[in-house]
């Protein structure tokens, strides 16, 4: 338990505070009344010191990544010189030696832009007597990308630097140039440039009166559902709803409370070559003109708190902070209609019912106190904002801190970027990268089961239906928790806890959708299902006696384990199955499995493909009809049969309307 988590604990248990959407009195009353040991604890923090610039530092880090690299170790060399990088200061020796380092594992890798952008950064305090190998890397990389024209004006480039070093004697001189002629002999007259794609942000017809929205959609409001959207016209299932860029957005730290290092802390683009901060260790931009933005909207008064890990430790005040920082900026361009501000100005908050507002004042404490000790917020602020004292100021300011923290709580989103580049067919894995603030998405209800879904794009969510929607049906998001993933018990529990509601939807009103009723033993009066707990069946209510069909389970997943490869035992154990499951238990889905691997150590790949795909339909109902998980099962079956090289590659479809695959090739 850190200093703030103990003062957090002993401020839960005093018990003095309950909610309000009063956040001016309950924040004044609070920093008045016991602000003082927060603020104690912000000075602590800060007296330790922290991570800083050094280029001493920034060698160690360096020779570590050396030693990788002669062994090959390409992504531990590029971790470390990457580390370099951030603690060498600027416009040193040190930062253009790690610059220039990792530049040569990038060509190791064949990422030539991503070489060529940090050797065009290291030049001017590299070193001159290595200087011609980094002119070598660069001109072989503008080969290696086919723009020869660049390629020979590097050439001169570096030529015309040799000759000109008056530090290099006559013979080095005709040796460096010598080594560079060699490459200079071998390119060709023109060659085809290649680049890579960037995913692109899909186009749609915007709505004039929802920004970030389409035109399919539109917003309504009634007393007993507030604001929600519903479909204007009909939806098919994969049309584009909304394209939003993010209101705001904070980084989220990793285990080692650290920022992803390989996305740009101000725009979230993918970049392997990313620059750090002038001043701090921690943040990295993609380029000069993200690292120039992010420092005039915000990071001029972020910065001194990274090198203590302060922003880690105040978890949401740091992007309430960032939310506050573009609503007054909005604020002074209010005809700005590139940004929701209305929205995000009227967003609830839920305060008054909130179990977490301790922790939520203790937050703001530590932010307004930081920004008056540590940085000229406040300076800056006071022309911003027409108060009469020092103490009106913070007291506002933290009131304001105070509401983003409940609106951000209430209706921010996690942006998760697919890992794509580790994997031959499918991305495998979501990364954590920020949280983000979507005010057109955000006016989306909550359903357990959604009709739509999300990915992110930089910064950018895309909203798309998974299924067809009526004209006047509403849309429907998932916070976080689907019945697919959690019981009834445990999204309430979560909904309440974090959105201060009471879910009503279609699966929660309704115990025959809930993914247990598909775990069910079946009903000898109806064929519903009967519930192993309750021993009652969800359809005509009446009591079932399981003694006799608990014992024919085990037996059939007795067999199906003794089973193997053996047809006999398998079949038993699904006669059985038959005799006493609903149609989608999970259970069956290991039996069909089986009978898959059966037929496929046979040879039989029509009957393997078959039972396959009856494995897919039972998934498919636990997992939905979307699950990577499936595809991704799918693709490694279809691998499995073209090793086994065998049956006609026209037949190599797995029958099923969700996975439609590519035959074999």
């Amino acid at each position: 338990m850190n200093g703030l988590e103990a003062i957090l604990w002993k401020l839960r248990q005093d018990k003095k505070y309950t909610g309000t959407n009063d956040t001016y009195t309950l924040f004044s009353q609070f920093y008045k009344t016991d602000g003082n040991v927060i603020k104690k604890w912000v000075n602590g923090s800060f007296q330790k010191g922290g991570a800083t610039k050094s280029n001493n530092h920034s060698d160690q880090f360096r020779k570590q990544g050396n030693g990788f690299y002669v062994k090959g170790k390409w992504s531990e060399s590029l971790e470390h010189y990457t580390k370099a990088l951030c603690f060498a200061e600027y416009q040193t020796e040190s930062y253009a030696m790690a610059l220039a380092n990792r530049s040569a594992v990038f060509y190791s890798l064949n990422e030539y832009q991503y070489c060529l952008s940090d050797i065009n950064r290291c030049l001017d305090n590299y070193p001159n007597r290595l200087k011609y190998k980094v002119y070598s890397r660069k001109i072989k990389c503008y080969c290696k990308i086919g723009d020869v024209d660049e390629a020979r004006i590097s050439f001169k480039e570096a030529v015309d630097f040799i000759k000109g070093n008056q530090g290099f004697t006559k013979e080095e001189k005709d040796c460096f140039i010598e080594k560079l002629q060699v490459i200079d002999t071998v390119l060709p007259d023109s060659l085809v440039i290649t680049t890579k794609e960037e995913c692109k942000i899909p186009d749609i017809e915007k709505n004039n009166m929802l920004i970030g929205a389409s035109t399919l959609i539109g917003l309504r409001s009634n007393t007993k559902k507030g604001r929600y959207v519903v479909a204007e016209r009909s939806i098919r299932r994969g049309d584009i709803i909304f394209v939003e860029k993010a209101f705001a957005i904070s980084p989220i730290f990793n285990k080692n409370l650290e920022l992803c290092s390989n996305k740009c802390y101000y725009c979230l683009k993918n970049n392997q070559a990313l620059i750090p901060c002038l001043h701090c260790c921690s943040c990295m931009y993609c380029d000069e003109n993200c690292l120039e933005r992010s420092w005039n909207e915000s990071h001029q008064w972020e910065c001194k708190g990274f090198g203590v890990k302060f922003w880690s430790d105040v978890g949401l005040a740091f992007p309430a902070f960032k939310t506050y920082l573009k609503s007054l900026a909005i604020n002074d361009d209010i005809e700005n209609t590139s940004v929701n501000y209305k929205l995000v100005d009227e967003l609830l908050m839920n305060l008054e019912n909130n179990e977490n507002i301790v922790e939520f004042l203790v937050l703001t404490v530590a932010l307004v106190h930081y920004f008056e000790t540590q940085t000229d917020f406040f300076d800056w602020l006071r022309d911003k904002v027409d108060l009469e004292s020092d103490q009106n100021l913070k007291l506002f300011f933290g009131s304001c801190v105070l509401r983003k923290i409940g609106q951000f709580a209430c209706n921010a989103s996690v942006i998760e970027h697919w890992d794509v580049e580790k994997y031959k067919y499918v991305p495998q894995e979501k990364v954590s990268i920020a949280t983000g603030l979507y005010p057109a998405v955000s006016m989306m209800n909550h359903s357990c089961k959604s009709n739509v879904s999300m990915y992110y794009i930089n910064d950018v969510v895309v909203v798309k239906a998974i299924e067809d929607i009526a004209k006047g049906e509403e849309l429907y998001n998932c916070y976080h928790v689907s019945y697919r993933s959690a019981t009834k018990e445990i999204r309430q529990s979560f909904l309440y806890t974090q959105y201060c509601f009471r879910c009503l939807c279609n699966i929660c009103s309704n115990p025959v959708m809930e993914l247990d009723y598909l775990n069910t033993f079946r009903c000898p009066w109806c064929a519903g299902g009967v519930s192993m707990y309750s021993k009652g069946c969800y359809d005509c209510q009446k009591f079932v006696d399981l003694s006799k069909v608990v014992e024919l389970e085990k037996q059939a997943i007795r067999l199906l384990d003794e089973a193997v490869l053996s047809l006999d035992k398998t079949e038993i154990s699904f006669k059985i199955m038959k005799r006493i499951y609903n149609q989608y238990h999970k259970n069956f889905a290991d039996c069909y499995n089986r009978y898959k691997l059966i037929y496929f150590h046979t040879g039989n790949l029509d009957k393997s493909l078959e039972y396959f795909s009856k494995y897919l339909e039972v998934q498919k109902k636990h997992f939905g009809e979307h699950s990577l998980t499936l595809v991704k099962e799918t693709l490694g079956f279809l691998e499995e049969l073209k090793m086994q090289g065998k049956g006609n590659r026209n037949r190599l479809y797995v029958q099923n309307p969700t996975f439609k695959t590519n035959p074999m090739k």
